[in-house]
């Protein structure tokens, strides 16, 4: 992931500011904002079918600054969300264990997400402090930490939301199968 990271930074240039220019007036608007990008970033990850790529199209943006930091993790929890899109359509041909898995999948990054709206500005601090300290310098002002600390960030959430919902199979479950 990172060695694809580094060639399309390399070879692939930044979008142009005109072209991702409407992304700023979504930045300021209080809570509304992280809901936005959340929004816009499972759009991202649905059109290119990729969570990576996607996460590798925030690094740009918020390299390039473009876009903030907390607009950059509000796009990676909403990147974690649209990577679930490709599987619930391919699902629709399969079985019903398939289309329960795919379900599964959407509920877990859908659950998460809402966690982890609640607890933003919390998180947020915490990433940045730890990418502080692993890195000696601050995401919102640094862009390579910006970096590091996204890439945290979407680690951080795939991991800790993992281990948190793992107590919840049972409900997980059942809402599925009646779904």
């Amino acid at each position: 992931l990172f060695l694809a990271i580094g060639l399309l930074h390399e070879h692939v240039p930044p979008p142009s500011a005109e072209a991702v220019a409407f992304l700023g007036q979504f930045q300021d608007l209080g809570l509304l904002s992280p809901l936005i990008f959340v929004g816009l970033g499972a759009l991202l990850a649905f059109a290119v079918q990729s969570s990576s790529v996607a996460l590798v199209l925030t690094l740009a943006l918020c390299g390039t600054g473009i876009i903030s930091y907390s607009s950059g993790a509000a796009l990676v929890l909403g990147e974690n969300i649209g990577t679930t899109f490709t599987a619930n359509i391919a699902a629709l041909a399969g079985n019903v264990w398939a289309k329960r898995a795919a379900r599964a999948h959407l509920l877990i990054k859908l659950v998460g997400v809402g966690g982890a709206l609640l607890l933003f500005r919390p998180l947020l601090t915490g990433v940045s402090e730890l990418t502080g300290l692993l890195h000696g310098a601050d995401p919102r002002t640094d862009a390579d930490a910006l970096q590091w600390a996204l890439t945290y960030w979407h680690l951080g959430f795939n991991v800790i939301n993992g281990a948190v919902l793992l107590q919840f199979v049972p409900w997980i479950e059942m809402t599925v199968a009646r779904w």
